[in-house]
């Protein structure tokens, strides 16, 4: 008796550790990015369905959409040059901030300082290549009140 039942403990804990282990990630794999239009988190705000162009390259292009969710934009967004030029800007180098706590606090010190210096990134053609000006960026109205 006091073989089956160590048997089954066994038996038991290593199937309850593979559960721990393994349900997790089947159920983060099924998760898909999900945003909420209200507190009880019972509303779900839809993904933005665009038909965005895309290039040689295969990247999409077009307008920023309204979405939440930062995979319904295109790979490059329309954007007006520091020159007036009509063109794309990468998404990724739009939305790019402080990775790690230790950015945000560089950051948030130099905006506070007035020593930001507003970042530059590239102006492309639809193909995403081909350098046609630079968008800077302007320093929100949120800090505005550090400046005055």
């Amino acid at each position: 008796m006091k073989k089956f039942l160590k048997g089954a403990i066994v038996t038991l804990s290593f199937v309850a550790g593979l559960s721990v282990v393994t349900i997790p990630f089947v159920h983060a794999e099924k998760n898909e990015n999900v945003a909420y239009s209200d507190s009880s988190m019972t509303k779900v705000i839809p993904h933005v369905t665009e038909n965005y162009s895309v290039n040689e390259n295969g990247q999409t292009y077009g307008i920023l959409s309204n979405s939440v969710y930062p995979e319904d934009n295109p790979c490059l967004v329309k954007a007006m040059g520091d020159n007036g030029k009509i063109g794309y800007v990468y998404y990724s180098d739009l939305i790019a901030g402080p990775e790690t706590p230790e950015e945000a606090k560089a950051y948030r010190l130099e905006l506070e300082s007035g020593n930001y210096v507003p970042k530059s990134i590239n102006v492309y053609e639809s193909d995403g290549k081909t350098v046609i000006d630079t968008f800077t960026e302007t320093i929100s109205d949120h800090y505005a009140h550090l400046y005055e």
